[in-house]
């Protein structure tokens, strides 16, 4: 028997909110204008994503359909 417990979404989202947004925003910093990006699957990788909407030329592949809703 599986001890994991599925969270919602919107539970997923909020949580840990103030990190993530921190996460995020580090990240975004160091990634250059014009480059390929791979994002995977995960609420901090959607922040990540907001973050990076202020970039130009980037050439994102993503299974994520809410990180490809948001860009």
């Amino acid at each position: 028997q599986s001890t994991t417990e599925n969270i919602a979404y919107r539970q997923r989202q909020a949580l840990h909110a103030d990190g993530k947004a921190r996460i995020a925003r580090a990240i975004a910093q160091r990634v250059p204008n014009g480059c390929s990006l791979l994002l995977n699957i995960g609420t901090t990788i959607e922040a990540v994503a907001r973050e990076l909407l202020h970039h130009t030329g980037l050439r994102v592949i993503t299974n994520n359909l809410n990180v490809a809703a948001v860009l």
